[in-house]
């Protein structure tokens, strides 16, 4: 097997891509990728270092309010084509033939972003890997009959955000109860995977060369034991709360949110935007519960008041629904408020 360990794609060759990403243009992204091809850029290469890297980019705009959710969405779309015209291009892929089969590439639950994964996916088959991609957001209570029916030694978890971190554990956790190894990867896992552990994972991949490699050498491991989750009693039942009652919290949350900014009541769609906004804060929470490191909900809330700040809407929507999210969790769940109070202290602008 054979992993590709250094850039070969011309930043020129990004910068044409992006562009054609920015005008909407799939015939000129395939034609930029293919182009790359001829020129004797390997395939893996031209996924990593072209269609990834100016995936970024475009996350990046994003955040930054240089684009809107329709044109990132598009750009996702763009990117999808791309993969598959470099992946035809490429041909038929002779897998080696391990003795302990494939690799699975799995989308936890409540991970509803498939690109990441599937250009793990990918990459992993241009390796010389045999991989199967399941996306998006497989149930963690489905996985021990899938596994039976379809056997994997090594599972790739990847997750792009640490909101999603929760459904992450929660997969991981049904992967350790089968016996499988698992490999994560993804800005989800915070810095140099700093919260894998927490989540259950085996091993951090940092990148999507580094996971094609480490797939390889974990399908070389002897079997792995049956684990329980990770998580002591006090978590374990904390997350369950908030995943049972998470919703109640959430209206709770909202309708001071409405009384506070009467605007968002007589409006459909912000009133929508702001449950999906106390959503997001919710599962964060419970994950710096999980992964017990209050780093994690601060460097949320300067993300979180950033794209506030791109929808012209005031700082305080921030400190104001962690103080009403506060609120709303029951003195029990002890983590979980000392986490909301931890954002709350982050905000750079106080509720009222």
């Amino acid at each position: 097997m054979t992993v590709l360990d250094g850039p070969a794609v011309p930043d020129q060759a990004r910068e044409d891509y992006l562009d054609a990403v920015r005008h909407g243009s799939r015939a000129h992204a395939v034609e930029v990728c293919l182009r790359l091809l001829a020129d004797g850029v390997p395939a893996a290469d031209v996924l990593v270092d072209d269609v990834a890297a100016s995936q970024s980019r475009v996350g990046l705009d994003w955040e930054l309010g240089r684009w809107s959710v329709a044109r990132e969405h598009r750009a996702t779309a763009i990117a999808d084509t791309a993969i598959s015209a470099v992946v035809a291009a490429a041909g038929p892929q002779a897998y080696d033939i391990h003795p302990h089969g494939r690799v699975l590439v799995l989308s936890p639950e409540d991970e509803w972003h498939t690109l990441q994964a599937r250009l793990a996916a990918e990459v992993m088959r241009l390796s010389g890997t045999d991989a199967t991609l399941v996306t998006p957001s497989l149930p963690s209570g489905e996985i021990r009959a899938f596994l039976a029916d379809d056997p994997a030694y090594v599972v790739a978890v990847p997750c792009a955000l640490p909101w999603n971190l929760v459904g992450a554990w929660r997969t991981i956790s049904a992967l350790r109860d089968v016996g499988a190894h698992v490999l994560c990867g993804g800005r989800g896992y915070g810095d140099a995977g700093a919260w894998v552990a927490a989540a259950g994972g085996d091993e951090y991949a940092a990148d999507l060369r580094s996971g094609a490699s480490a797939a390889v050498r974990l399908l070389d491991e002897p079997p792995a034991s049956r684990r329980t989750p990770t998580g002591d009693d006090v978590v374990r039942l904390e997350l369950a709360q908030l995943r049972r009652d998470g919703p109640q919290f959430v209206e709770h949350a909202l309708q001071g949110v409405t009384h506070r900014w009467p605007a968002f009541w007589h409006d459909v769609d912000a009133t929508v935007q702001v449950r999906e906004d106390l959503e997001m804060l919710l599962r964060t929470v419970a994950a710096t519960v999980l992964v017990g490191d209050e780093r994690l909900i601060v460097s949320l809330v300067g993300w979180f008041e950033r794209v506030v700040a791109t929808r012209g809407q005031p700082l305080a929507m921030v400190s104001g629904s962690l103080v009403l999210l506060h609120e709303s969790l029951p003195p029990r769940l002890e983590r979980a408020r000392r986490a909301a109070r931890a954002g709350l202290e982050a905000c750079s602008q106080a509720p009222y």
